[in-house]
């Protein structure tokens, strides 16, 4: 779960960024466990949505630029691309401004929030968390607009007691038609798989993650020959540095990676795009483009779109500067050194040591790391739970259509593949468009939660480590995937369209504030990325 871009440099603590209406304010706040709020409010402390009245238009539809704001800061920092039931909190809030039940939940709002699930992945308890506010949100709506309908035929009091009955009824009526799931899996592995067998990557100390991850497997995926593989651990066992190096460049990473920085006339930087606010206790800050800029819609055309411009105000004496969003160059052209950590050593080394063990395979091998999840609600609209079962059917249709030269299958992904590329133009896959359905080619995409590898992958990437893994590992594996040497792809679920940015048919149990690796560019645990800062050689 490897943060693509490096947004996080020097913060940590408390950044207070202020809305201006009515002295109302915007509190974004990010310590080293992940915890980031949206709110605004009131000189009485009323809690109300920022600039409700701002909208941003993608694709020529129109959507709560509020909403769309909550979620971009939710995903800030974290390279899976996964919203915790924490930062699910903050997006209601930007919903539901109130508590008082005069908030609206209106048609732009229900389409950004449909927008949002399909965009972004939530982790297994934050999407059923909002899969529960939106329901509810649905259903007290309906509740009003219902006895707004009433008012002159029922007295006030009689309304209110309807609009409570009313609610109550349709989320029992939906509680009780909402259909069982079975998570019984398969007992017997389809003909793509029967040669398939997982290693799990755990850590000796952590027995805990190991009991979760194979009494699921087992339940789940009862076909699935499982066996653990005990990662490497660098605090009882120096990691070889001809393994892993101690260092690594941001050149490669950056070609893909959300770089991009708000730049004063004079060439100094005033912020990076993912962290400018509209306003804080400083800078009054207004995009020329009132669909601002978005990384993951915008980069792939970035060069040869127009020039983006906005304008600061400082507030302190109404002096106006033009800033200019430009890509941050330096990242890429030498690349900044970053020491890695520990941890992303230890994960390094952990993969490198199950490359070997699958080059001498003849067999697909099934990598997965301990907090890979197969039970979570899936992407896009009446597709119900992940279990086994689906899971299974999945990942043989991927198998079966799959090049029969395939090197690395992703089961879990973030970043750019077929449908949404950032630098590859034509995708010379081969794949029909009902392959498509079940996987697609993979340009540069992050995490290593799960993956099926070939013998042939498993000797390139050795071949491309001979000199030690140079990156953390998930970035390693994804540039020489985007270099034409590793021929990757990324398994699909149903609900997976070409603007989603995280899918795939797993999921990562949500260990929120209990990892054992730290990111050396901050990730979404918000990690400092200072510390592991290193002199370029």
């Amino acid at each position: 779960d490897f943060h693509p871009g490096l947004h996080l440099l020097g913060t940590g603590g408390l950044v207070y960024l202020f809305e201006g209406k009515q002295n109302a304010a915007l509190v974004y706040l990010e310590q080293m466990a992940p915890m980031k709020t949206l709110v605004s409010r009131t000189p009485k402390g009323q809690y109300r949505k920022i600039d409700y009245q701002r909208v941003k238009t993608i694709n020529g539809k129109k959507y709560d630029r509020t909403i769309l704001k909550a979620a971009e800061i939710a995903v800030k920092g974290a390279g899976d691309g996964r919203i915790s039931v924490a930062d699910t909190k903050m997006i209601c809030r930007a919903v539901r401004p109130t508590k008082d039940g005069r908030s609206t939940y209106d048609p732009m709002e229900k389409a950004t929030m449909a927008y949002v699930r399909k965009t972004f992945k939530f982790t297994d308890a934050a999407d059923k968390a909002m899969r529960e506010f939106i329901a509810k949100m649905g259903a007290k709506q309906a509740a009003r607009t219902k006895a707004m309908k009433a008012v002159g035929k029922r007295p006030a009091a009689a309304m209110k007691v309807v609009a409570m009955k009313s609610a109550a009824k349709s989320a029992a009526m939906k509680s009780a038609k909402k259909p069982r799931v079975s998570s019984k899996g398969p007992t017997e592995a389809p003909e793509e798989l029967k040669d398939l067998k997982a290693w799990i990557v755990n850590l000796e100390r952590r027995p805990d993650r190991w009991d979760r991850v194979s009494k699921m497997l087992t339940k789940e995926v009862p076909w699935l020959p499982v066996e653990r593989f005990l990662a490497s651990d660098g605090t009882k066992n120096p990691i070889p540095d001809e393994d892993v190096a101690l260092k690594w460049n941001t050149k490669c990473n950056a070609n893909f990676a959300d770089y991009y920085e708000w730049v004063f006339e004079d060439g100094k930087t005033w912020m990076w795009a993912a962290d400018a606010p509209e306003e804080d206790d400083e800078w009054k800050f207004q995009e020329d483009d009132e669909d601002g800029f978005m990384y993951i819609r915008d980069a792939p055309t970035f060069n040869e779109s127009p020039v983006r411009t906005g304008t600061l105000e400082k507030k302190a004496t109404g002096e106006k500067f033009k800033v200019t969003l430009k890509f941050a160059n330096r990242f890429m052209d030498p690349g900044e050194t970053q020491l890695m950590s520990g941890g992303e050593r230890g994960c390094a080394s952990s993969h490198l040591r199950l490359w070997r063990l699958a080059s001498e395979r003849t067999e697909n091998t099934l990598v997965l790391e301990d907090d890979v999840h197969l039970t979570f609600d899936r992407t896009g609209e009446k597709m119900g739970k992940m279990n086994g079962k689906v899971f299974t059917e999945r990942l043989a249709a991927a198998v079966a259509r799959a090049p029969k030269d395939f090197d690395v299958i992703y089961l879990g992904w973030s970043g750019w593949r077929g449908g949404h590329f950032k630098l590859w133009k034509e995708d010379d896959s081969g794949l029909s468009a009902e392959d498509k359905k079940f996987l697609q080619k993979a340009e540069y995409v992050w995490t290593t939660v799960a993956y099926v590898i070939s013998q042939a992958g498993a000797k390139k990437l050795l071949e491309a480590a001979s000199r030690a893994i140079d990156q953390p590992v998930d970035n390693f594996m994804a540039w020489e995937a985007s270099q034409g040497r590793l021929k990757s792809f990324v398994a699909l679920d149903a609900g997976d369209e070409d603007d989603t940015w995280a899918g795939g048919i797993v999921d990562q149990f949500d260990f929120q504030g209990d990892s054992d690796i730290k990111k050396s560019d901050g990730g979404h645990q918000g990690d400092d990325a200072t510390e592991f800062a290193a002199a370029a050689e």
